[in-house]
């Protein structure tokens, strides 16, 4: 059914009840009641899909003046004062929090750290791919750690440095310690692994501590060692077999 603005004519003395006017009526309102359903006694049946965005809970219909009631159950409300938004739906007498409407933050490196934006599903796969991957590096020379990149990215916690295939003593010097420093390394080959630390700097474990600027060193195939900087010295995080304090 559509509006027809020919109907009625200009001419013409027609009651409300014409069958004229009320099919226009009736376009009006199919047109208007898309996603609404209009009751007999006016407002809008439960299930109709009103959405209110205002910045306090609404309280009347969208005449501004009726009391809400159980015909508005279904109906929704946008909170334009919350960050992120915050989604409801009524259930009279009440309005029931659903969720939030928020932007979504596409960053690999999560570098923003945003406490109110969900990151794509993309950017979680990326971080944890970039956050599970461990880098085993093998040297059979000596080398200072940070050289091949930048202490930085070699102390992330993601790096396994190695003397695999190393035919004499390989010495790992380590970079000045800085927050958040991370680092492991096994010995894989038979031959002296040494850990050197950065200027007077020192070795803890939790009985511990070694004598400053002192190395330590294993020559023991399958020993492993992680170290982490604590503000103030390497503290041995994790640690298998027996690793040698420089006498």
């Amino acid at each position: 059914m559509t509006w027809d603005k020919t109907k009625p004519t200009t001419s013409s003395t027609l009651r409300v009840s014409n069958p004229e006017i009320l099919a226009n009526f009736a376009a009006v309102e199919t047109q208007l009641g898309h996603g609404h359903n209009f009751p007999t006694n006016g407002g809008h049946s439960e299930g109709s899909a009103v959405c209110y965005y205002e910045d306090s809970a609404p309280t009347t219909k969208q005449d501004g003046s009726t009391a809400l009631d159980a015909n508005d159950n279904g109906s929704l409300w946008i909170d334009s004062n919350a960050t992120p938004k915050i989604f409801y739906h009524y259930v009279h007498p009440s309005w029931v929090a659903t969720g939030t409407i928020m932007s979504l933050l596409d960053e690999d490196d999560m570098s923003s750290d945003d406490a109110t934006l969900a990151p794509t599903q993309q950017s979680v796969k990326a971080y944890a791919d970039s956050v599970v991957t461990q880098v085993l590096t093998a040297k059979t020379t000596s080398y200072t750690v940070g050289a091949d990149s930048s202490a930085a990215v070699e102390c992330n916690g993601h790096y396994i440095f190695t003397n695999n295939g190393s035919s004499g003593t390989v010495l790992f010097t380590l970079p000045a310690g800085a927050a958040n420093y991370k680092v492991s390394f096994i010995c894989q080959t038979a031959q002296a692994l040494r850990i050197i630390p950065d200027g007077s700097e020192v070795f803890v474990d939790f009985t511990h501590s070694s004598t400053a600027a002192k190395y330590i060193s294993t020559s023991t195939v399958g020993t492993t060692i992680t170290i982490a900087w604590d503000g103030a010295k390497w503290q041995i995080m994790e640690q298998i077999g027996v690793w040698d304090e420089q006498t």
